[in-house]
């Protein structure tokens, strides 16, 4: 089926979850940032990602370390960012990766 995917100029497809395709990378540190709504400015929880799990409902957990909030000067020096939204939620978590 990808073959015939890539053949129509579309993206193969894969059997893994976004956040995992996202935190793959162990040559990464990650800094992660919860906020509980788009109009809220402030991150109800913030730090370094220590552990991420996903269940049979494919809901994902994060086990965070706590750190102090990083600064927009740092946060600017990213090496990667995403943004993630639970399905479902109005909540959402914005993800920086930093290389160690």
């Amino acid at each position: 089926m990808n073959k015939t995917r890539i053949d129509s100029q579309k993206n193969e497809l894969i059997h893994e979850h976004a956040i995992d395709s996202i935190l793959s990378n162990s040559q990464m540190s990650y800094y992660i940032e919860c906020y509980h709504d788009k109009y809220i400015e402030e991150p109800s929880m913030y730090g370094l990602i220590f552990k991420h799990e996903i269940d049979n409902n494919l809901d994902v957990s994060f086990i965070i370390s706590t750190t102090g909030k990083f600064t927009n000067q740092k946060l600017s020096e990213a090496d990667s960012y995403y943004v993630y939204h639970k399905t479902n939620m109005t909540s959402y978590y914005k993800i920086y990766g930093f290389k160690d």
